[in-house]
């Protein structure tokens, strides 16, 4: 309620003339006027909003199908790479070199195919990341057998390069963990051979474990030069080489972006830290829990 006064002239003098206003339903009407520009402010947003979102959507196809076949062309290009790579090597292999210098043909023609089957391998690891193609056969399992074969499937090729390739696990059994164990021998397997392409010939290589509480460790300890600050962040993408000098053509940048896509996948942790007095350790480390427990009661 609001009052107005107001003075009139009269002969005899003046007088006052004196109104109430109820102004309730003008404020009612001024806040409905301004519920609804709001709600049309907000709807017109949220309405602009998803016009971009579709139009958008509608836009990139095109390129998404693009890039959907180039990935599934390079899977079935790799897959179909795979066989007469395979036949070439045996072939190359059942040769008998007639002199030395058909020997030394042999042995690059060799290394070639080899070179090549790596890198047709890791672009089909690279086409079933990008298709979700991966296939996981979880299972509860002690990971000593598997440390086990790794050491010795890369033992004869540490003992070429005149590297003590060490082994060591506890007294005790390793607790259960519980991934695809192929899986985590791929893994491994790109971890030594990793530490064996960055590291001097001659150097030592550790597979080493660590259970703590509810987390186990699987470490590959080398002692090369180590990894610098300025490349840390860029170590786990595609493509990506540290040291582009490089003369080794065998290293193509994709092993470690494909064995982090593959821990991922797992629910595991794949990163690195410095080795004490030079070099790197690479850490694939699993949430265990009550695995063991659970395992050993029979109730998993």
């Amino acid at each position: 309620m609001e009052r107005y006064h107001k003075k009139i002239p009269a002969p005899s003098g003046w007088y006052t003339l004196i109104a109430f206003a109820d102004n309730a339903k003008l404020y009612q009407s001024q806040m409905y006027i301004l519920a609804l520009y709001a709600g049309l402010w907000f709807a017109g947003i949220v309405l602009l909003a998803i016009v971009n979102f579709f139009l958008a959507k509608w836009a990139l196809k095109p390129t998404e199908q693009s890039l959907q076949k180039q990935v599934e062309f390079v899977a079935a290009a790799s897959h179909e790479l795979k066989s007469p790579l395979a036949v070439l090597n045996a072939s190359i292999t059942a040769l008998e070199p007639k002199d030395e210098s058909q020997e030394q043909l042999q042995t690059c023609a060799r290394r070639e195919v080899q070179r090549m089957s790596r890198l047709v391998s890791d672009l089909l690891d690279l086409a079933r990341s990008d298709t979700a193609a991966w296939n996981l056969q979880w299972e509860i399992f002690r990971p000593d057998t598997l440390l086990i074969e790794l050491w010795e499937q890369f033992l004869p090729v540490a003992q070429e390069q005149n590297r003590n390739l060490q082994l060591v696990l506890p007294q005790t059994l390793l607790p259960f963990v519980s991934a695809d164990p192929m899986r985590v021998s791929q893994i491994l397997v790109i971890l030594l051979s990793n530490a064996m392409q960055h590291t001097e010939k001659g150097t030592s290589i550790e597979i080493c474990t660590h259970h703590h509480k509810n987390t186990f460790q699987i470490q590959i300890c080398d002692h090369g030069k180590g990894i610098d600050k300025q490349n840390a962040e860029k170590v786990f993408e595609r493509f990506y080489r540290g040291d582009m000098g490089r003369t080794d053509k065998n290293h193509f940048g994709l092993g470690l972006s494909i064995a982090k896509e593959l821990a991922q996948m797992q629910k595991t942790k794949l990163f690195f830290r410095p080795t004490p007095h030079g070099g790197t350790t690479f850490i694939l480390e699993f949430s265990i829990g009550g695995i063991s427990k659970n395992k050993e009661n029979g109730s998993v």
